[in-house]
Parts: C-alpha cells; sequence; structure tokens
C-alpha cells in the first residue's frame, strides 16, 4: 500500500480521519516502523496531523504481541515502547476490533480492553495519567494496565491505551432503557452521588480557582461556537446574548465551585452499570480541554443534563422527564460534594449547559442531520426550564 493515493482512498473512508472534508494538499510517510508480519506508517497530513496506519491491514494485534515481549520497537526516525504491567501476549490473540463505535479503534478480549488512538495528540496521555492518579481514592473506574507510546522529536505520543475488561454490564442509556420511573430515577440520584465523588478525588490533586482569564476564554469559545450555528438558533438570540452578558458581569470571586481535571465528555454511555456498580469510562475528553488543563467541574454536570435531553428524546420514554431526571441528579450532586452553589456558580453551569447544546447543534448539522431537532428543541426549552431546574440554588 506504498501508492499514496491508495493510502488516500483509504483514510478518507475511515472514520477517525478527521481530514476527509478538507483538501490533502500533502502527505508524507513520516515514519515506519518494522513488525514480524507488517508495517506500520505514521502519516503525516497537511504537514501538522499524524496518524498511524498498518501497510498490511489490521495490525493491531501482532504489534501489542510484539510489543509487550520486546518492550521496544524502533523505526526510522521514532520508537514504540511499552510502559505497565506485564501481559501475557497470548492474551492479545483472541482480541476482536470495533471500529465503528467510536473514533479510536476498540479492541477487546476476554481479559482486556483497549483503545488505539488514530490520530497522533500528545494531550491523549491525560486519559492514562487520570485513570492512574485517581484509582486511589476512586474505585469506579477500568484498571489500568498500561500504555503503548510512540515517541519521536523529543514529543510522546499514546498508541495503546490497556485496561482490564469490565465484565458485565451495560452502558447506563442501555440500563435505564428497560426501567420504570422510580428504578430510573433511584438511579440517577445515584450518578449525582457517583458524579459527586469522582470529582472530589479529581481535586485533590488538580485544583485552581476560577479567573477573570478563564472566565474571558469561556466566553469567547461559546461565543465562537455561536458563529457556527447562529442561523440555527435565532430565536433564541436575544435570551443567549443575555446569558453570555450575565457571566460577563459575574464576580469570579464569589464563585465556590474550582477549575481542575475533569471527566470531560460525560454522558449516560460513559457509564457501565450491572445492577449493582457503576464504572465511569472513556477519560480522553473533548478537543477543548486540551486549550486548558483545569476546566470547571461543573462541565461534567452540563454533559450529564445534555445527555437526559437525549435520552428522553430518543428512547421515548414518557413515565420520566428532563426536569424530574435533572432535579434528581444535582440534588444528590450538590448534597455529596457538599459545596452550596453561589448565584455565580449557576450563572457559569448555565452558560456551560449553553455550551454544551450549541456544540450538540453544530455536531448534529455536521454529521446526524437526523437528530438535530434534539438540540434545537433542547435550546427552545433551555430558557424556560432553567429557572424551574436551578431555583433551590444560587445562595
Amino acid at each position: 500500500m506504498e501508492n499514496l493515493n491508495d493510502i488516500i482512498g483509504k483514510l478518507k473512508n475511515e472514520r477517525f480521519f478527521r481530514e476527509k472534508s478538507e483538501k490533502i494538499k500533502s502527505l508524507e510517510i513520516f515514519d515506519r516502523i518494522a513488525l514480524t508480519k507488517n508495517e506500520l506508517l505514521f502519516l503525516k497530513i497537511n504537514g501538522e496531523n499524524v496518524y498511524p496506519i498498518f501497510k498490511n491491514g489490521d495490525g493491531e494485534k501482532e504489534l501489542l504481541i510484539d510489543i509487550v515481549s520486546k518492550g521496544e520497537i524502533n523505526g526510522e526516525n521514532g520508537r514504540i515502547f511499552y510502559r505497565g504491567e506485564k501481559i501475557d501476549p497470548e492474551e492479545f490473540k483472541d482480541l476482536t476490533s470495533q471500529k465503528d463505535l467510536t473514533t479510536n479503534t476498540i479492541l477487546t478480549g476476554k481479559n482486556l480492553f483497549i483503545k488505539f488512538y488514530r490520530e497522533l495528540n500528545p494531550h491523549s496521555k491525560r486519559e492514562g495519567e487520570i485513570l492512574k492518579e485517581i484509582k486511589g481514592c476512586f474505585k469506579n473506574i477500568p484498571e489500568y494496565l498500561g500504555t503503548v507510546s510512540y515517541e519521536a522529536n523529543g514529543k510522546e505520543f499514546p498508541l495503546f491505551l490497556i485496561l482490564r475488561k469490565i465484565d458485565t454490564g451495560k452502558t447506563l442509556w442501555k440500563y435505564l432503557m428497560g426501567s420504570g420511573k422510580k428504578e430510573i430515577i433511584d438511579i440517577i440520584k445515584k450518578v449525582g452521588d457517583l458524579t459527586a465523588n469522582l470529582h472530589i478525588c479529581l481535586t485533590r490533586r488538580w485544583v485552581k480557582n476560577l479567573d477573570e482569564r478563564f472566565k474571558t476564554f469561556l466566553i469567547g469559545d461559546v461565543e465562537q461556537i455561536l458563529k457556527k450555528c447562529e442561523a440555527k438558533v435565532e430565536k433564541n438570540l436575544p435570551e443567549i446574548k443575555e446569558l453570555i452578558e450575565s457571566v460577563r458581569e459575574i464576580d469570579v470571586e464569589k464563585t465556590r465551585f474550582p477549575l481542575s481535571q475533569i471527566h470531560g465528555d460525560y454522558h449516560l454511555e460513559q457509564i457501565i452499570y450491572d445492577g449493582r456498580n457503576f464504572y465511569i469510562t472513556d477519560f480522553e475528553g473533548e478537543p477543548i480541554l486540551f486549550k486548558n488543563q483545569f476546566f470547571p467541574i461543573l462541565y461534567d454536570i452540563s454533559g450529564m443534563i445534555r445527555s437526559f435531553d437525549y435520552f428522553i428524546s430518543i428512547s421515548g420514554i414518557k413515565h420520566s422527564s428532563f426536569n424530574e431526571m435533572t432535579e434528581a441528579f444535582i440534588s444528590k450532586y450538590f448534597l455529596t460534594i457538599k459545596i452550596s452553589p453561589s448565584r455565580e456558580d449557576i450563572k457559569i453551569l448555565s452558560l456551560l449547559i449553553l455550551r454544551k447544546n450549541l456544540y450538540e447543534i453544530v455536531y448534529e448539522m455536521n454529521n446526524r442531520p437526523q437528530l438535530l431537532h434534539i438540540p434545537v428543541d433542547g435550546l427552545n426549552s433551555f430558557f424556560k426550564v432553567l429557572p424551574a431546574l436551578f431555583k433551590n440554588y444560587g445562595a
């Protein structure tokens, strides 16, 4: 597959390739790693983004077996190496690939869950780092086993994240589909408690107060996303701009919820539940986190709240409402974390929900237009339900 046209054709059909909608101006083979029966190429696209791709089809299992056996493999410009617990190479032989579910390739075996990062990004290290850091104070996560990394020109990029597979359970989204109203509300309260305990653990290591500089960054980010979907939210523009201005005027000294490392892409499908135990997965986060290591922990709350809206809309469940799920979640969250939100915190949370909602509109416009009505309708109702949702908070 040395023919560059063949490579471009293959890339264009891959979900992980984020340049597929743009013109490829340049493509070069940045590095190559020889395996026993294959070769791993590192492709630099448009002089910037680097993608790993196997020359002879899928080679993930072969690479994993080689690297855990040898510890390190050198290429022409860089090296691949493994850091982590000792793993029997035989464990990789039964891996199956789930390419279509996520942007990255997911490999699962009898005991292993492995994420193959399909675009090299040094910020992807945060996932493994967070899992290692919080395992001492938060047990509801997959067990971290190790990372296969690629290093070149003094930079280190994760290639594979290797975790112990969670044996049982469904995503919380699927579990709730078959649940009655009382069970849904009881579970959502437990999720509020779970989320608070995650944040308590995260803020033991990473914590910083919100400041004027970050407030300006956050407002600017919301305004930038708004420009991309302004035509779709025209009738809500006055309320949107009013909320942005209200946040612009808040006194950051009166905020009580800190900035920290967070989950960063928190929703119902990121939680595995077996009827007894919860496990929070996928700490890779959204690209916005790469711009600023510290982010409001309330951002995870906004993600879960927006997830409730999607769940109600797609599931068609009539016995539970968005407001009921949200109230159950936030009431338990605030109770467990033992931080009473100020008016400033509620305005920040409102802006974060707005940001998430606008981001969803842009995403659905570009990827799933058949679902665009969900975030658009959500925004229409957002300003109506906002006072009711937070009427008990903001002292």
